[in-house]
C-alpha cells in the first residue's frame, strides 16, 4: 500500500508541476487569458483536452458497468461521437470562431434575443451542478475507495469513505480551475490523457491474459482471446434488437437519438466546446475535434471491453454477485484490483485521479465563465473591467464546488 501511495502522489504531483510551468506566465488576468487560455491552444492539447474532459471516472465505470451488465452494444456511444465531432470540426466550429464568442449561450444571443441567452446559462448551470458534477465525482469516488481500501484504513462507512474521496477531489479540482484558469486545466488534461493511454490499455490486455489462464490454457494472450470471443458470445454482440432496453442500446438508435445526443455533447456542451473556443486559430481548433474523433474510436477498448473481460473473469471466480444492483458499478475496479500488478497500482490510480480531475475542473472553468459573462456582467455590471470579471469567475467557482458536494 505503501507504494502505490508514493507512486499516486508522485504523478499527481509531476502532473501539477508540469501544468505550473506551462501557464505560469500566462496573463490570468483578462477575460480571454482566464476564460479562453488567451486563445492559444495547439491542435494536440485541445483533442487532449477533450477527451480527458469526456473520458472521466464515470466512463471507465459507468460505461464499463454498462457492458458488465449488458453488452458491446453500449460502444454506440463511442461509434457515433466521431461523426458529431466531425460535424463540430466543418460545420460548427467555422461559426462560432467568425462571431469570436466565449460561450455557447453568447452564440443563442447572437441566433436568437438576449432572453435565449439567459434561459441557456441558468440550464446549462442547474444541469451542471445537479447532475453532472455529482456523478464525476461520485463514480471516481468508487474507484479510488477501493483502489485505497479507505473504508479499512480509516474505519468508516462506505458513505463516509466515498464521501472522504469526493472531498478530496473536489478540493484540488477546485484549486485547478480557480486558481489556473481553462490553460492549466487543459494542459494537465492532456499530461494526465498520456498516463491513461499507458494505463487504460494495460487493463484489458492484462485481462485478457487473466482469461487465458481461466481458460485452461498455458495463459497466453490467444488462449485469452479465444476465450474472450467464444466464452460469452451474447456479451460481445454490439447488435441489440429494436425492443432492447437499458443497458443495451437498441440499434435504431444509432439512426436517430444517439446522433442528436453526441451533436449535443459534442458541439452545444460549454464544458466540452471552451478549449476549441481557445484554440490558436480555427485550424488548430479542427485539428483539435479530429483528433479527437479518431481517439473516440478507440475508445471500446478502454471503456467498454474491460466491462465484458470483468464478466466473464470475475463471475467466473465467483467474486462478484451479478444479482446486486451495484455490481456493474464495482466491476471496472475488481477488475483492476485483479489484473494490475501492485507495482502499477499506484499510477493507475494516480491516472484514474486525474481522469476525474480533467472532467470536474473542466465543467467547474465552465460553469465559472457561463456565469461571470453570461449572467453577472450582463447582468449586474456591464461595465466591469476584465479583473473584476475574472475575480467573478474565481468566487463563483469555489462557491458552486460547495454545491456539488452539497448535492
Amino acid at each position: 500500500m505503501l507504494l502505490t501511495v508514493i507512486e499516486f502522489v508522485a504523478f499527481t504531483v509531476i502532473v501539477a508541476v508540469l501544468s505550473w510551468y506551462k501557464t505560469k506566465d500566462e496573463d490570468l488576468s483578462s477575460k480571454e487569458g482566464y476564460f479562453l487560455a488567451g486563445r492559444g491552444l495547439p491542435g494536440i492539447v485541445i483533442a487532449g483536452s477533450l477527451m480527458m474532459t469526456n473520458l472521466s471516472a464515470e466512463q471507465l465505470v459507468g460505461t464499463n458497468g454498462q457492458a458488465f451488465s449488458g453488452s458491446m452494444s453500449t460502444m454506440a456511444w463511442e461509434a457515433t461521437s466521431g461523426f458529431a465531432l466531425m460535424v463540430l470540426a466543418f460545420v460548427i466550429l467555422p461559426r462560432f470562431l467568425r462571431g469570436g464568442v466565449a460561450t455557447i449561450p453568447e452564440f443563442y444571443k447572437m441566433r436568437y434575443d438576449t432572453f435565449t441567452m439567459r434561459m441557456f446559462s441558468c440550464m446549462f448551470l442547474i444541469a451542471y451542478v445537479v447532475t453532472m458534477l455529482p456523478t464525476i465525482l461520485y463514480s471516481g469516488s468508487v474507484a479510488l475507495a477501493k483502489i485505497f481500501n479507505i473504508q479499512e484504513i480509516f474505519g468508516v462507512s462506505y458513505f463516509w469513505a466515498i464521501l472522504l474521496v469526493c472531498f478530496s477531489t473536489g478540493l484540488i479540482g477546485m484549486a485547478y480551475s480557480v486558481f489556473g484558469g481553462l490553460k492549466a486545466v487543459a494542459y494537465s488534461d492532456t499530461i494526465n490523457g498520456v498516463g491513461l493511454i499507458i494505463g487504460g490499455f494495460a487493463v484489458p490486455i492484462l485481462g485478457i491474459f487473466a482469461l487465458g489462464n481461466l481458460a485452461g490454457g498455458d495463459g497466453s494472450f490467444g488462449d485469452g482471446l479465444h476465450y474472450l470471443l467464444t466464452a460469452t458470445p451474447d456479451k460481445m454482440n454490439a447488435w441489440a434488437p429494436p425492443s432492447s432496453v437499458a443497458p443495451y442500446v437498441p440499434w435504431p438508435l444509432l439512426l436517430t437519438g444517439m446522433f442528436v445526443n453526441n451533436m449535443f455533447y459534442w458541439a452545444t456542451n460549454q464544458s466540452i466546446i471552451q478549449r476549441s473556443l481557445g484554440g490558436k486559430n480555427l485550424a488548430e481548433a479542427q485539428k483539435g475535434a479530429i483528433w479527437a474523433g479518431f481517439f473516440k474510436c478507440l475508445d471500446v477498448f478502454v471503456i467498454v471491453l474491460p466491462g465484458v473481460i470483468a464478466y466473464q473473469l470475475l463471475t467466473a471466480q465467483g467474486s462478484i454477485d451479478t444479482s446486486v444492483g451495484s455490481a456493474g458499478d464495482q466491476a471496472y475496479p475488481m477488475l483492476v484490483m485483479e489484473v494490475m500488478p501492485t507495482l502499477l497500482m499506484g499510477f493507475f490510480a494516480a491516472v484514474m485521479f486525474g481522469a476525474i480531475l480533467s472532467s470536474f475542473n473542466s465543467v467547474l472553468n465552465s460553469s465559472s465563465t457561463i456565469f461571470a459573462l453570461d449572467i453577472w456582467q450582463p447582468v449586474w455590471e456591464k461595465n466591469a473591467d476584465a479583473d473584476k470579471t475574472v475575480k467573478i469567475g474565481k468566487y463563483f467557482g469555489r462557491f458552486f464546488w460547495q454545491c456539488c458536494l452539497d448535492c
